[in-house]
């Protein structure tokens, strides 16, 4: 069992939630510092910890910006299969409702 944070720009600032497994960004955040306070929920205190970004032909341009500031090319995952991707999504949309 994975504990799961699905992020947006509301879950950027303020949240403590201890113990988080995996940060999924439902959206790209608008700036590298939202973005590192938003995967800044997973990986606490020693733990380890993943963070997932959906990324859209629209965002590309905000995450090449994010990437250029944090100095790191982020991994991609070009091939995940589109069930996996409408999981995720419907995970994403639950957690807003």
């Amino acid at each position: 069992e994975a504990r799961i944070l699905t992020a947006t720009e509301v879950g950027s600032r303020g949240l403590d939630i201890p113990a988080v497994d995996f940060v999924l960004n439902f959206d790209v955040p608008l700036s590298s510092k939202d973005y590192i306070h938003r995967v800044g929920r997973t990986a606490r205190a020693g733990r380890n910890g993943r963070a997932l970004t959906l990324v859209t032909q629209y965002d590309v341009e905000m995450y090449q910006r994010i990437e250029f500031a944090l100095g790191k090319k982020m991994e991609e995952y070009p091939d995940l299969p589109e069930e996996k991707a409408m999981v995720l999504h419907e995970r994403a949309l639950e957690a807003l409702r």
